[in-house]
């Protein structure tokens, strides 16, 4: 197995464990450790580390594409998207829907990826609610695609870090105009600068221009690595006081930290890192992240099967359901998606991301 792919697996392991954490903290039987229940409250940096994973993921293979046929087919690439995320998707709201447990409204919303608008979020806990992180992606490579296709490809760089740039400054003239209080930050304009983060990576990744500047960046990797776990850890754990003009900031702070980790995890510079998420346990429970992070709500909201709450059984009854979804739905349609597209686009199976 590719060391660098299943490091990525690792920390998608890391990143579900954590929102897992921020979901089952209220039930009963979870430990009371006040370190544990105070990394349970940061678990929505979970879903951020996903957003930097999949930018980069996304982005690297329309450009392997590009450099394999000269460009990238952008109807290929949502044809491998809807086969991805739709199957597993789908099958969990069609469960809600046959057990009553979702408002029609909430299923057609989560059905058009726009659970994250405030005409569909909800002021208590809904089962369907964690599809705003889904809404957020999917309407960010509703747009990335062209832009990247159209796009110089001397400018591609320069755009898409004055994008990131820009992020954290819309923020804030957001907060000073509207107040952070009333303002829906699950919008895909408060976000995107984690998704743009992965692409930056990707991007930098395969510019030979920018090959020194990486080696000096990864050159004590396993330092780097220590260093750069432990801000982003500061960052999302140390109930820091900062002034409201740097709050804004911040994220784009944590989406770098979390990009420079995956850049060491790629590039392998860091040998206990590698060894930790390269850890079979963790690779295995990084493939089902997916179905884990769709089905865990089931279990974990306060308000169902009361007789059943308990966080031991939401996390068995979590990982059963996600491994059922894995094994019956999300792998079967990547094989039909991988035959489809040699048949249809006539194109090999996109490899690993080439050595340094």
């Amino acid at each position: 197995m590719n060391t660098r792919l299943a490091g990525l697996d690792g920390l998608r392991a890391l990143s579900i464990t954590w929102v897992f954490l921020l979901h089952a903290a209220h039930l009963p039987g979870f430990p009371t450790w006040p370190w544990l229940r105070h990394l349970a409250g940061t678990g929505g940096s979970g879903v951020h580390v996903f957003f930097v994973i999949s930018g980069f993921l996304i982005t690297w293979l329309l450009l392997n594409e590009e450099s394999t046929h000269g460009r990238f087919d952008i109807g290929l690439f949502y044809f491998r998207r809807a086969l991805r995320i739709l199957p597993a998707a789908f099958a969990y709201l069609l469960g809600l829907a046959m057990l009553g447990l979702a408002k029609p409204g909430e299923i057609v919303a989560c059905t058009l990826f726009v659970r994250n608008l405030r005409w569909f979020t909800d002021e208590g806990p809904s089962l369907t609610s964690h599809y705003w992180s889904l809404s957020v992606e999917e309407q960010f490579y509703l747009l990335w695609p062209f832009l990247l296709r159209f796009m110089a490809v001397r400018w591609r760089i320069p755009i898409t870090a004055a994008l990131w740039m820009a992020a954290p400054v819309w923020r804030q003239v957001n907060m000073w105009t509207s107040g952070g209080e009333h303002l829906n930050w699950a919008r895909l304009d408060f976000r995107y600068d984690f998704l743009i983060a992965g692409v930056l990576l990707a991007l930098v990744q395969r510019e030979p221009k920018c090959r020194a500047a990486l080696g000096f960046a990864t050159r004590n990797g396993t330092t780097g690595f220590a260093v750069g776990a432990a801000l982003l850890g500061l960052l999302c754990l140390g109930n820091l006081r900062l002034p409201g003009f740097v709050v804004a900031f911040v994220p784009s702070v944590v989406s770098t930290l979390i990009a420079y980790l995956i850049l060491l995890l790629v590039e392998e510079r860091s040998e206990p890192a590698g060894r930790l998420f390269s850890w079979a346990p963790a690779v295995w429970l990084g493939r089902l992240s997916y179905s884990l992070y769709l089905w865990h709500q089931l279990f974990c909201l306060q308000t169902l099967w009361p007789s059943l709450q308990q966080w031991a059984l939401a996390l068995t009854l979590s990982l059963a359901a996600a491994a059922l979804s894995h094994h019956l739905i999300e792998q079967p349609c990547l094989a039909w998606r991988a035959t489809l597209q040699r048949r249809l686009w006539k194109t090999p199976p996109a490899q690993p991301p080439p050595q340094p």
